[in-house]
């Protein structure tokens, strides 16, 4: 439920956004105002924004296919411990915007000085699921589309998602906030570990 209720929020604002780019800008990372201007909800509602049709699709795909997995594991195992799923489902909606909020701070270190750099997006915050995901099924078997459907076992697509990622970044060129993926991802794989280990035990 929760997921399908952010697939729809993200996708009304993101939709409204592509048209009206002062809401856009309004809502998107802005790592200049956040330093000079204390514009500290950017590392929220930058999450619920995206640039364009394709960007918004690829990051609700991602959120539909894990997003579904991750709510009902958290759920079910808040039954089974505490006698309803209301823990299950904080801790979920927690991790996405923690996510989220990990996934911009790279960028409002380093392009605080930058006035006229702009990042946006839920790339961040899915990341995070994706990965406590992997820490929590580390055999699973992904299926990744590299012109081909190539099958990888969890584990391995995590080494090779973030080894990208860092590539990618320093590379540049491309205009994704390729950081965004690995700091999401460090506060999901945290997050499971540290705050909310007893999962990993079922």
């Amino acid at each position: 439920m929760i997921t399908y209720i952010l697939i729809v929020i993200i996708g009304l604002i993101s939709y409204q956004a592509f048209s009206n780019y002062t809401l856009k800008y309004k809502l998107a990372f802005y790592p200049y105002g956040v330093k000079n201007q204390k514009e500290y909800t950017r590392f929220i509602t930058s999450i619920f924004v995206h640039g364009d049709w394709m960007h918004l699709l690829f990051n609700l795909f991602v959120l539909y296919s894990f997003g579904l997995s991750m709510e009902s594991e958290f759920r079910q195992y808040s039954i089974e411990k505490y006698g309803n799923e209301i823990f299950g489902m904080a801790h979920f909606v927690f991790i996405f915007l923690l996510a989220g909020i990990a996934g911009d701070i790279p960028d409002a270190i380093s392009k605080s000085k930058n006035p006229n750099y702009y990042s946006l997006g839920a790339s961040g915050a899915i990341s995070g699921l994706l990965f406590a995901f992997i820490v929590m099924h580390p055999f699973a078997d992904l299926i990744v589309f590299i012109g081909v459907p190539l099958p990888l076992k969890a584990w391995i697509y995590g080494i090779v998602y973030i080894g990208f990622s860092i590539y990618a970044d320093k590379k540049g060129g491309d205009n994704i906030n390729h950081l965004a993926h690995v700091g999401g991802a460090l506060a999901g794989v945290l997050y499971v570990l540290f705050i909310f280990p007893g999962i990993l035990l079922k």
